[in-house]
């Protein structure tokens, strides 16, 4: 009789088996859900007493703290303002260039000057000697890649002051005497490079207070020279800053013919001897300095409130 009951009532049995689990598993659900929003809950207290002591201790920018800050950025302002008139010497002031064409007639003239200059002033150079700008001398600037418009003018004025702070470079050396110019590189203003390239960045960020022009200078000289370049470049007009100094030197011999003995001075009984030439060493330095041209932002005015 058991056996036919259970027949008869399987589907009732097993449907109650699946009610059972169902009703277990929701109060499972529902017993982790409570747990978790008591969790979050809890979380969310803390979380808010910390923004009570937050709120209580007013750590937040008081008026008279932003009074102070404004204070402070006057004083840093004219603090500034003090360094540029103790560092800043002569501005770097370029000609305005409006073509391409213009910078290549100014790099001509500018070439040219400095090597009539150094032949004055029996300073070697080499016969096609371009003074870092040999990229220039079969092309003109803002061709590769193209550039336009505005673009290509401020090319052209951080070439132009390039090429004056070259001028100036160049006139100190020969002023010093030096015996060589072998070599001048330049950091590149286009992309690319050169043989007169030099792997350093140029600093020409609109949020820093200064720009940076790296140099490079090779040159032969001897002791006097160099210490007249150096002396010359710490007050030159334009502020540089030296990153740093190499310096090979070199040993000659010269041989120099001793003076003759007067033949009247000879006894009969006397010969005369065969003169010796005289030998004396020179020292020749071969310097390479690798300097940074330094322009100051000038101080822009404080805008005034709306």
């Amino acid at each position: 009789m058991n056996a036919r009951w259970l027949r008869d009532n399987l589907s009732v049995l097993l449907f109650s088996v699946a009610f059972v689990c169902i009703l277990g598993a929701v109060i499972w659900f529902l017993r982790a859900a409570g747990t978790e929003q008591a969790t979050v809950v809890q979380e969310l207290d803390i979380k808010k007493g910390e923004l009570q002591r937050l709120q209580s201790n007013k750590i937040y920018p008081s008026v008279e703290n932003i009074e102070v800050l404004k204070r402070d950025q006057e004083q840093l302002r004219r603090l500034y303002g003090l360094l540029q008139n103790a560092a800043l010497r002569e501005a770097i002031h370029p000609p305005d260039l409006e073509r391409e064409i213009d910078f290549a007639q100014l790099m001509r003239a500018t070439v040219a000057r400095l090597s009539d200059s150094a032949k004055k002033n029996d300073v070697k150079v080499e016969e096609s000697f371009t003074w870092g700008f040999s990229r220039y001398v079969t092309t003109i600037p803002c061709k590769n890649p193209a550039v336009k418009g505005d673009d290509c003018k401020r090319l052209l004025r951080a070439l132009a002051k390039q090429l004056l702070i070259v001028e100036k470079l160049s006139g100190i050396l020969i002023d010093s005497k030096v015996s060589a110019i072998t070599a001048i590189r330049r950091s590149e203003i286009e992309s690319g490079t050169s043989a007169d390239s030099l792997a350093a960045p140029l600093t020409d960020d609109a949020k820093s207070l200064y720009r940076t022009y790296p140099f490079e200078v090779q040159f032969s000289a001897d002791t006097d020279a160099l210490r007249r370049f150096l002396n010359t470049l710490a007050q030159a007009n334009h502020l540089y800053i030296v990153r740093s100094i190499q310096i090979g030197a070199v040993v000659q011999q010269i041989q120099l013919p001793a003076a003759p003995r007067p033949t009247s001075d000879l006894t009969e009984f006397e010969v005369k001897e065969p003169e010796t030439p005289k030998t004396i060493e020179t020292r020749r330095l071969n310097v390479t300095v690798r300097l940074d041209a330094v322009e100051f932002r000038p101080v822009e005015p404080k805008a005034g409130k709306r």
